[in-house]
């Protein structure tokens, strides 16, 4: 059985925001907190703000498409 893949959005300390998808999501948000994340390591400390798991690659893939077209609508 294949694991399950997370789509997470970070928001950092300058208000930035970071989306990714992951497998690992518990590895993955060490790594960020550690500061072995090149897109958030200066920006720490950060905050989880939303979670969501998807059964198959594709789904959670679309969904990172989503979340990002509309933070990028907001920036305009």
């Amino acid at each position: 059985m294949k694991p399950p893949y997370f789509v997470y959005t970070i928001r950092c300390r300058d208000d930035s925001t970071y989306i990714g998808l992951t497998s690992n999501f518990r590895e993955e948000l060490c790594r960020h907190r550690q500061g072995l994340i090149r897109k958030t390591k200066e920006k720490l400390p950060i905050r989880l703000v939303r979670l969501e798991r998807y059964e198959k690659l594709h789904e959670a893939k679309f969904k990172v498409q989503i979340l990002e077209a509309g933070y990028k609508q907001r920036l305009l």
